[in-house]
């Protein structure tokens, strides 16, 4: 008689590690050993383990780039039946660390060069942070500079120059089982020293001269433009002024008077009196009898 088939084993996903990825194990029934297991995905087989002893069970690490949650997985062991398809579960996302609060004294960031300064990172209690960054970034500058890293969450200056004056963050980290995990930075404190500048009435200030300068280049044009206007009636009334002189001057009347005499005796003659129009220049002629 040939020899039975073994029992199908269990294929089981023991860990799902944001590093280390995924951890599938192949397990054999109770009572059932083997020297031999294989992984397949789907069909095709990926993983094979051989061990010099008889094993009840096998481990399969799938690192992040071989897993794929929408991919079936499969086991065997020496030449037993497969076992039933699983799908695994995808690696949960890291949480990340909550954000700081940075605190600084005295609390509204002014302080005179030499006086003393602490700031203080308040984060959770727990887990407790391993380490605390403090950063600062000058007035002038982009660029942050770490200032301070301790395991403690204050960090004092004392005798403070106009030189440390700037923006000012701060984050910690954490140990975790999958690694060191920064927190997210926190929201920057202002450090005015003396005559230090502040960044913001900076600012205010330009932005304040902009908006000067816009309305005084808004008014300007408007003068200029009501100017233009104005020039402009001045020559339209100079100019009808003239026109109405010409015109009044359109109609021109000639007179001409002669005196007929013989001797002492006024004859009654004609006198032609000759209208020009300037429209139609027809001359009239009118007769004119002078009173005996």
């Amino acid at each position: 008689m040939g020899q039975e088939t073994p029992p199908a084993p269990e294929l089981v996903q023991v860990s799902s590690g944001v590093s280390s990825g995924v951890v599938l194990r192949c397990l054999a029934p109770a009572d059932h050993r083997g020297r031999v297991f294989k992984l397949y995905r789907k069909y095709t087989l990926i993983f094979s383990q051989q061990f010099d002893s008889e094993r009840s069970y096998a481990d399969f690490h799938l690192n992040n780039i071989t897993t794929d949650t929408a991919e079936i997985y499969c086991c065997s062991y020496d030449y037993s039946a497969f076992s039933p398809y699983t799908h695994i579960s995808a690696p949960p996302r890291p949480i990340p660390p909550a954000t700081p609060q940075l605190l600084v004294t005295p609390a509204d960031g002014r302080v005179q060069p030499g006086q003393m300064v602490e700031f203080y990172c308040q984060a959770p209690p727990t887990p407790t942070p391993v380490e605390f960054i403090f950063q600062k970034r000058s007035w002038e500058g982009q660029d942050l500079q770490i200032v301070s890293r301790s395991t403690s969450p204050h960090f004092r200056m004392g005798h403070v120059g106009v030189a440390d004056g700037g923006v000012y963050t701060c984050f910690y980290l954490l140990n975790k089982p999958e690694g060191v995990q920064n927190s997210a930075p926190s929201t920057h404190v202002s450090l005015n020293v003396g005559g230090s500048m502040d960044l913001p009435l900076v600012c205010g200030s330009i932005s304040a001269a902009l908006l000067f300068l816009m309305v005084l280049l808004f008014m300007f044009f408007g003068i200029r433009k009501y100017a233009k206007k104005a020039a402009k009636k001045r020559r339209q009334r100079a100019q009808e002024q003239f026109w109405k002189q010409v015109h009044s001057r359109d109609h021109i009347i000639d007179l001409t008077l002669q005196r007929v005499s013989t001797g002492s005796k006024v004859t009654t003659g004609t006198v032609p009196i000759q209208l020009y129009s300037l429209l139609d220049l027809t001359p009239c002629s009118y007769s004119l009898h002078p009173e005996p």
